[in-house]
């Protein structure tokens, strides 16, 4: 019988030889879990990963940009209304511009996703 209670622990130590990336799991987990490798940097500065890392992306969705301002159309031109029009047309654009100006500017950052 002892002989038997030896080999099976012999045997139980020798198989759990290859198990060392087991990580604790439950409730004390963050208190018995390994802690993350700092690095060195060649400046001497260490460099810890983040921990608080939120789990996803966070993304924001951009506001839609500002709709052109009518203050003209097609019908409104005619041979005797041109000039007004021009210059109608001119404080749209101008407007527009100005309105698009303000606007913010969103970086887009393409990730590859495996």
């Amino acid at each position: 019988m002892k002989k038997l209670l030896l080999l099976a622990a012999f045997g139980a130590s020798l198989g759990s030889t290859g198990c060392l990336s087991l990580q604790p799991v439950g409730l004390m987990a963050k208190h018995l879990g390994t802690k993350p490798a700092a690095t060195k940097t060649a400046d001497g500065v260490t460099v810890l990963p983040a921990t608080d890392a939120p789990a996803g992306p966070l993304l924001q969705k951009a506001p839609p940009p500002p709709t052109p301002s009518f203050l003209i159309t097609p019908g409104e031109v005619s041979a005797a209304t041109a000039p007004d029009a021009v210059a109608r047309l001119l404080k749209e654009m101008d407007a527009d511009r100005q309105a698009l100006a303000t606007f913010p500017n969103y970086a887009e950052v393409s990730t590859v996703g495996r």
